[in-house]
């Protein structure tokens, strides 16, 4: 079998609707995140990017409908005697927080339908809802297991569905760190769910005042507290909820090039996507009026990083009515940078590179919010950064490295491309800064060598059976000079996943180290080792746990030992991560016998241990070795090791 032919029965990728966790591997199987896990994960997401802003409210009350309503509406529902909005408790209601969730939910209703044309709700409008009635379904798992308090949405079958949902509201009684955390959590499952929506807006409330809080990729934006039981005609509680209840369901959050497919408001994963004359023309070979829309079918979401703050990649694969497919990568990047596609289209044409076709910015979208600075100053300073809404399209199209895990031929054919397409894109004089799993895509068939135009720059025995794979997403890639001196300052001064940085970054917690070739080069060893390894034991379905005869194969096995000190580690652990990962390069893992819990993770065994011996050896460091002799060490292992695995299915 050729290394590159994408074998049958190889697991399928999730449905295109299906969001993806940033290490969401149909091989992995990593177990979704408990409350209390998702909700460190959002701290350490959102560290430094919690804003204060005082024209929050009044941008939300700008769009209010009730300027003309709102006196009459105060007439009709303020209760003088009581002094607090009609229905409101008197006190503390007796099941605590819950008792909360219905009158609020009552007196929003009322505001928005006070500024409805006609002051009356059509049965297609969205309204309030307590989620503690309702069914909440497709993100239950990914938001921890709870639920917003409230969902601003339309009464469908099932209104609590993450693809339907507007807005929301949290009640939690002095816990405002609670508060914003979990709502950020609501905030990434409906990002994860509509493709289309650009910001969130939710409400934060206790039992006398509440918050608005704005979500985007730069983190989130929150209002200064402003009492709800106002009778003020211009009360800033009552206008911003009715403000915000017709932004959010309006068009002005959404973007304009993924056209709404389906119901009203539902909006998953999209059908198609659209892209201007000025595409049109970089993109070439299109028949017909040039002044006619042009829509880029959507034929699956290959990656989606769930997330609230960052570049929130997704990669489609995309068609044209002509049947030529591309891969199209849909981002937020820092304003700071380069445009992705701006790099890759010096290097395009390279070995192991994606072709650029085209990169454009589908509109105004920017994370641009004035602020007045962090929301607990006493934490550190405001880190927000400055996004904007990128899209790069490129070829050819191909599927996640992770697909192949059973295929070790494959994924080692794979590496070896990419690590040659890293070689060609430092010639061109930058450094990728972003190896992992999820940036090698695995092509469809082999390209042969001859096709591309560095053929001749790189020793031709590392060119032998073509082009397997490609790396991708360079818009972390930094240009630098011969000496390894960055050209351009990067925005930080390390970049990429934890699990595939390499140890002497990871380690570098208050120095700036600059981000050589040689770091890339051992990321693609971490790469290696969690494809390889990374899988977890599927318990039987009958019972949920192991067999005693599994549990005993796993434990000290390889897999658990990677999982243990990858996986299971927090984001935000650096040290702890960093020193579990010295431990799994160590000579008390790899002069023993290696004990692994599946068979396909047997051929990994002798490459990684090769590699390991090679970048960690303390007598002959790695990284002083010249350009030319690192990739052709780390080049030439990984080949011994694909030749070492011909007939390795049939034995098998």
């Amino acid at each position: 079998m050729n290394p590159t032919t994408p074998p049958r029965n190889v697991t399928a990728l999730p449905p295109t609707d299906t969001p993806m966790r940033t290490n969401s591997s149909p091989l992995l199987h990593a177990p979704l995140d408990g409350q209390a896990e998702l909700l460190k994960k959002m701290e350490a997401e959102l560290r430094g990017s919690v804003a204060l802003s005082t024209t929050l409210i009044p941008a939300l009350v700008a769009k209010s409908f009730m300027p003309h309503t709102a006196a009459q509406f105060v007439r009709d529902n303020w209760d003088k005697k009581a002094r607090t909005w009609r229905g409101w408790p008197r006190g503390n209601p007796p099941n605590g927080e819950k008792g909360w969730y219905p009158p609020l939910a009552r007196l929003c209703n009322d505001i928005h339908e006070a500024g409805l044309p006609g002051q009356k709700r059509q049965p297609d409008d969205p309204y309030f809802l307590v989620t503690e009635e309702r069914l909440l379904l497709s993100s239950i798992d990914e938001i921890g297991g709870v639920k917003p308090d409230l969902i601003f949405g339309p009464d469908r079958v099932y209104p609590g569905d993450c693809a339907t949902a507007l807005s929301f509201i949290e009640v939690k009684i002095d816990k405002l760190d609670l508060q914003l955390y979990q709502s950020a959590t609501y905030a990434r499952a409906l990002f994860a769910h509509r493709h289309d929506l650009l910001y969130v807006y939710g409400v934060l409330a206790d039992k006398t005042q509440a918050r608005f809080a704005r979500f985007d990729r730069s983190g989130i934006v929150v209002s200064e507290p402003v009492p709800i039981n106002d009778p003020n005609p211009e009360g800033q509680f009552l206008l911003g909820i009715s403000g915000l209840t017709r932004l959010v369901s309006g068009s002005e959050l959404r973007d304009a090039s993924m056209p709404r497919t389906g119901t009203r408001y539902k909006q998953g994963s999209p059908d198609a996507i659209l892209v201007s004359a000025e595409v049109q023309k970089q993109i070439g070979g299109i028949t017909g009026d040039p002044k006619s829309p042009l829509f880029l079918s959507v034929l699956r979401t290959i990656y989606a990083n769930i997330t609230v703050r960052g570049r929130a990649t997704r990669i489609y694969e995309v068609g044209l009515p002509d049947g030529r497919k591309f891969l199209m990568k849909d981002a937020w990047k820092d304003i700071d940078r380069l445009h992705e596609g701006s790099v890759l289209s010096k290097c395009s044409g390279r070995f192991g590179l994606p072709h650029y076709v085209a990169h454009w910015y589908p509109g105004d979208h920017k994370t641009d919010f004035p602020v007045s600075g962090a929301l607990h100053p006493r934490r550190g300073p405001l880190g927000r950064e400055r996004r904007e809404h990128v899209r790069t399209l490129m070829n050819p199209p191909g599927s996640p490295l992770s697909v192949y895990r059973d295929y070790p031929e494959i994924v080692l054919w794979s590496v070896h491309s990419t690590i040659l397409g890293h070689w060609g894109l430092r010639k061109s004089g930058y450094v990728h800064r972003d190896v992992s799993c999820d940036n090698i895509i695995v092509l469809e068939a082999p390209i042969p060598s001859s096709n591309y135009r560095n053929f001749r720059d790189i020793p031709t025995r590392h060119f032998a059976t073509g082009c397997a794979a490609l790396l991708i997403d360079l818009d972390m890639a930094i240009e630098v000079d011969s000496q390894e001196d960055r050209i351009y300052l990067p925005v930080e001064h390390r970049s990429g996943a934890n699990a595939f940085m390499s140890l002497r970054l990871q380690g570098a917690l208050k120095t700036r180290p600059r981000h050589t070739f040689h770091d890339d080069l051992e990321s693609f060893f971490w790469v290696l080792l969690w494809v390889a390894f990374g899988v977890a034991p599927q318990p039987e379905s009958r019972t949920g746990r192991l067999s005693d005869a599994e549990l005993e194969r796993w434990e000290g096995s390889i897999e658990e030992l990677v999982r243990t000190c990858i996986s299971k580690v927090r984001t935000s652990e650096f040290r702890k991560q960093t020193r579990d990962k010295y431990y799994l390069v160590s000579a008390q893992v790899w002069d023993q016998e290696i004990s692994c819990f599946s068979r396909s993770s047997e051929p990994y065994v002798p490459v990684c241990r090769a590699l390991v011996n090679v970048l960690f050896d303390r007598h002959n460091p790695f990284s002083a070795l010249d350009e030319e002799t690192a990739y052709n060490t780390v080049l030439d292992l990984i080949s011994t090791a694909i030749n070492g695995l011909e007939g390795w299915h049939e034995r098998r």
